[in-house]
């Protein structure tokens, strides 16, 4: 190991992680790209949670707010809460989404590529009908 002057600036790199076959990961000067395909799985998975989270909304609104308690005179009850809780998780699943079919139409670089506005189309048109729909849904219970 060299010694060096006090005060010298010295280039430090940090040590390059590895897997178990010993390929490196990631260095500090270089960064993991995302690839298409890497934008591909994270879509798809981010479709099915918004396709849940929205599923699980209106099942919610259909079920259990109806019974979940309001004091007298209040504006908003406890179902409230939960539905607002509900709306906004969904709307930052949404987003990400939509970013992520965005995402996809860039990186396919001039090649149309119709799984890019999949996740987009999922994304906005899932939130929006949620929004307008859910507080439109009668009790069943």
């Amino acid at each position: 190991m060299p010694v060096h002057r006090r005060g010298a600036r010295v280039r430090q790199f940090a040590p390059a992680f590895t897997t178990r076959r010993g390929d490196p990961l990631c260095t500090c000067t270089e960064t993991r790209r995302l690839t298409l395909a890497r934008l591909e799985n994270i879509a798809r998975s981010l479709e099915w949670a918004v396709l849940a989270v929205a599923t699980a909304g209106v099942a919610f609104r259909l079920a259990w707010y109806g019974h979940m308690p309001k004091a007298d005179g209040a504006r908003y009850g406890s179902g409230d809460v939960v539905e607002f809780g509900l709306t906004f998780v969904l709307f930052a699943l949404s987003t990400a989404c939509a970013a992520c079919g965005v995402a996809m139409s860039l990186r396919s670089e001039g090649a149309p590529n119709a799984k890019a506005y999949r996740p987009l189309l999922i994304g906005i048109t899932t939130f929006v009908a949620y929004y307008f729909l859910a507080p439109r849904l009668p009790p069943l219970f």
